[in-house]
């Protein structure tokens, strides 16, 4: 992990996007055109005379049928365009029902089979109504209905309706270059009639494809009611694009109550497997629709090949922005997760957010890698999305809306995660995962964390915000190293309080960075702590952050700043090191945290028990909180021997009548003492200066530190600190002490005020 916020541009495949311009039109003049005039089965009379004629007559004319016009395409040489004629038979619903009785023969050469020249056809609507079916009725050997072959490349498919086959919808065995657009595969779609027969395998299976050849265009398809996938990706198929289809939700007529849950796809709506080549594109098209993958009876979509991209697609949703009258969204959920990756070097959404897709009730919105059975899933690129939640803010909630199982160096970027039990789980098989840029609010969990994690990146603009939660973010036993950098919890960028009850959360042994380096987090506005460390943390580093403050100093108080719960926890630092030398330029660095205006304690040790031991806390300022720092000392322990959390160091006393300035050299003089035993205490001591924050016992500006050596234990001693420049030489000074250890007390309860020599007295008393 790097700690770089970057983010994978997409690429661009001009060929892909002229190849669906061109599509969009009819096939090319010129080709040999036969005209299918029947709705029999009957296979052509001569082969490769040229004509497609069964040998027999519908009226006056050579009958010309389905099967009979592919036979002759194959011994056709050029591309030959199969349309349907005006005089063909149709139905009371304006449709020709051609039923296969045995398999058609695989196509071997280029054609154009058109369903939307049948003479009833309507191209006004947004999706498509075949007016042409094939039915399977040839009894129990399986066939699929449309098979293409290597030598068929550039063929396309179009305005077919296609079900009850025995194998799939349509098979393609080698070649490229395909258009199959406009069909509907598994169902029919008239007005006033859906019928949902569907196939026996797949909607569509690409079981090969020559990466040689042009890339293959799939779009504007209504794949349903397949009992297998709808589309199934294998065999080497690269370079595909799947457009704007919509894939397991069966098509509406009449009233919204005709939407049928049950007709998904039994399968995946898109399986694109692990033998598939590389660069296939499930998208939209310049801000189109996307595809539409809902109520599949498996995953939505299934990237288990390398080097895919999947961006502008409805998974798991509703097929525009309103839900069918009488159901919910969750009604549109597909059966397990809604998009598994178990592949590597994948680009999921991009940064426009027409690039988006948006991912819903399922299980699982993304899951990436598994544990079980175990599979690495590396380096991909989740850019964007709305998950669990809808572009116009419907809930389409789901237990976790992104989960990281498995892998290495995975960036979750720019996303929207909403209404989920968890936004993004990273589970402990999970390393270096990056998470940035992202809007997670209104979950039970935030983020949760088990493994080596980067919450935030490098600069400025690259934290989360997260909000609205009960935890915001939950780091688990064993996560390792997790690093948290420029992330506002628990209030929008625009100061809108969006409160979690505890803003982090850390239990366990793990290495916990939050903020480091400048790098700073904001923690406002938690109900229950800002920043929880539980039991059992061994490491954790917290600098530079702003707790219970906004940048522009507005108030966003947390009930309590830092909490320490249960024991053991040591060597946890806020701010400095224990024996780390405070710089003058120390605001500059901005190690130290800035804890203001914390209802309760700024930092609170109090539930920390015998073992929570080594916390030093140097270098912060607090001002405005109920208590600066809590370790459960109402009072002086008198002689030094208690024991509790930081051993329950004892708070350095100031002599206040030894107190005094020197305005002119930018000098104070004090005299103070720390009743430490060095029986129970190891030293030296460092005992850290601050002005006050008004007359409180909270250091709001550090200005000093003085060594404290055994020697001087229980004894007083003498110091002078040179005040920073414009001091105005008034106020209270107090001061913590931080043993050897690393324990660190609570601000002196009694600070010492800086009071200017008065001159007239000083004048009275010279000599003359």
């Amino acid at each position: 992990m790097n700690g770089q916020d970057v983010e994978r541009a997409l690429p661009v495949n001009a060929g892909v996007l002229l190849l669906l311009l061109i599509s969009l039109v009819s096939p090319a003049l010129g080709n040999t055109e036969f005209l299918v005039n029947s709705i029999s089965d009957n296979g052509n009379a001569n082969p490769g005379d040229g004509n497609c004629n069964t040998g027999q007559w519908t009226g006056i004319i050579a009958e010309c049928t389905l099967r009979a016009a592919i036979e002759e395409a194959n011994q056709t040489g050029g591309t030959v365009d199969i349309n349907f004629s005006s005089s063909i038979e149709t139905n009371s619903w304006d449709f020709s029902d051609i039923v296969i009785g045995s398999g058609l023969p695989a196509i071997t050469s280029p054609v154009n089979i058109d369903g939307r020249t049948h003479p009833d056809f309507d191209d006004s609507t947004e999706y498509p109504q075949p007016r042409v079916r094939i039915r399977w009725d040839g009894g129990s050997a399986q066939w699929s209905a449309i098979r293409l072959n290597s030598g068929a490349s550039g063929s396309s498919i179009r305005g077919l309706s296609i079900v009850d086959f025995t194998a799939s919808g349509i098979r393609v065995a080698g070649g490229g270059g395909y258009t199959i657009a406009d069909n509907i595969i598994g169902g029919l779609w008239l007005p006033n009639l859906v019928s949902a027969p569907g196939n026996a395998r797949h909607g569509i299976d690409f079981n090969g494809g020559s990466t040689s050849q042009a890339s293959t265009a799939v779009f504007n398809n209504i794949i349903f009611a397949n009992e297998q996938h709808g589309i199934l990706m294998r065999n080497g198929i690269s370079d595909a694009v799947i457009v704007d289809n919509v894939i397991g939700l069966g098509p509406v007529v009449g009233t919204d109550s005709d939407f049928q849950p049950e007709w998904g796809n039994g399968g995946d709506g898109i399986r694109i497997a692990a033998d598939a080549g590389p660069n296939n594109s499930i998208v939209n098209l310049f801000a189109s629709r996307g595809n539409v993958l809902s109520n599949n009876g498996g995953r939505g979509l299934s990237v288990l090949a390398d080097n895919q991209i999947v961006y502008g697609n409805k998974i798991g949703v509703a097929n525009g922005d309103e839900v069918a009258d009488g159901f919910t969204h969750a009604d549109y959920g597909n059966g397990g997760v809604a998009l598994v990756i178990e592949s590597s070097n994948n680009q999921i959404g991009g940064v426009e957010e027409s690039l988006w897709n948006v991912i819903g009730n399922s299980a699982f919105g993304i899951r990436i890698g598994s544990d079980s059975p175990a599979i690495a899933a590396d380096n991909n690129s989740v850019t964007g999305n709305y998950v669990g939640v809808t572009p116009l803010g419907d809930a389409v909630a789901m237990i976790d809306g992104i989960r990281i199982e498995n892998g290495s160096d995975n960036t979750i970027s720019r996303a929207v995660v909403s209404n989920n039990y968890v936004g993004i789980r990273i589970e402990n098989l999970a390393n270096d995962t990056l998470v940035t840029r992202s809007r997670i609010v209104d979950n039970s969990f935030g983020i949760s964390v088990l493994s080596p994690t980067e919450l935030g990146a490098s600069n400025s603009n690259s934290g989360n915000l997260i909000g609205n939660s009960s935890t915001g973010i939950f780091v688990g036993d064993g996560a390792g190293v997790v690093r948290m950098s420029y992330n506002w919890i628990g209030v929008d960028t625009n100061t809108t309080p969006m409160p979690n009850e505890i803003g982090i959360w850390a239990y366990g042994s793990n290495t916990l960075l939050v903020g480091h380096l400048s790098r700073t987090n904001i923690i406002g506005h938690s109900s229950d702590t800002g920043i929880l460390i539980d039991e059992d943390v061994t490491f954790a580093t917290i600098r530079g952050n702003l707790i219970g403050i906004l940048p522009d100093g507005t108030p966003a108080p947390n009930n309590t700043g830092i909490r320490f719960s249960g024991e053991p926890q040591w060597r946890i630092r806020i701010g400095y090191q224990a024996q780390e030398t405070i710089p003058e330029n120390w605001l500059t660095w901005r190690i130290g945290n800035i804890i203001a205006h914390n209802t309760g304690a700024g930092v609170d040790l109090t539930d920390g028990g015998n073992s929570t031991l080594g916390n030093p806390i140097r270098g912060n300022q607090f001002f405005g909180n109920g208590i600066g720092i809590d370790l459960g000392m109402p009072a002086l322990d008198t002689g030094g021997t208690a024991t509790g959390p930081n051993d329950r160091m004892n708070f350095p006393q100031f002599d206040h009548a030894a107190t005094s300035v020197n305005p002119e050299d930018g000098l104070v003089s004090l005299r103070f003492r720390v009743e430490a035993s060095p029986e129970f205490t190891d030293f030296p001591l460092l005992v850290d200066f601050y002005l006050a924050d008004g007359d409180s016992a909270q250091g709001s500006y550090f200005v000093g530190t003085a060594q404290y050596e055994e020697g001087s234990a229980m004894n007083w001693q003498d110091v002078e600190l040179a005040m920073p420049d414009g001091f105005s030489f008034s106020g209270f000074l107090t001061a913590t002490a931080t043993d050897a250890d690393g324990n660190t007390s609570q601000f002196s309860l009694e600070p010492t005020e800086l009071i200017m020599p008065d001159p007239l007295f000083d004048d009275r008393f010279q000599a003359p």
